[in-house]
């Protein structure tokens, strides 16, 4: 695998990614309503959606934490 350069910044701005405050608030109301069997096909496959952007995200993070040298909080 070959290395690029990568500024600090950026490593930074990945580790410290997560979703905006509206984006996070509809996907815990998703997961309370998915644990009551309360979601829609729509709504099961938005959940599902964001089930795996968040995945990535964290892959994303960890992979920018491990290069800064910091711990996952």
């Amino acid at each position: 695998m070959e290395m690029i350069p990568t500024p600090r910044t950026l490593l930074e701005q990945m580790a410290d990614m997560q979703f905006d405050p509206a984006t996070d608030a509809r996907l815990q109301e998703l997961m309370d309503r998915n644990n009551f069997g309360e979601l829609d096909s729509n709504e099961k496959a938005e959940l599902e959606r964001y089930a795996m952007l968040n995945q990535r995200m964290s892959m994303v993070r960890g992979q920018a934490m491990l290069i800064l040298g910091r711990k996952f909080e």
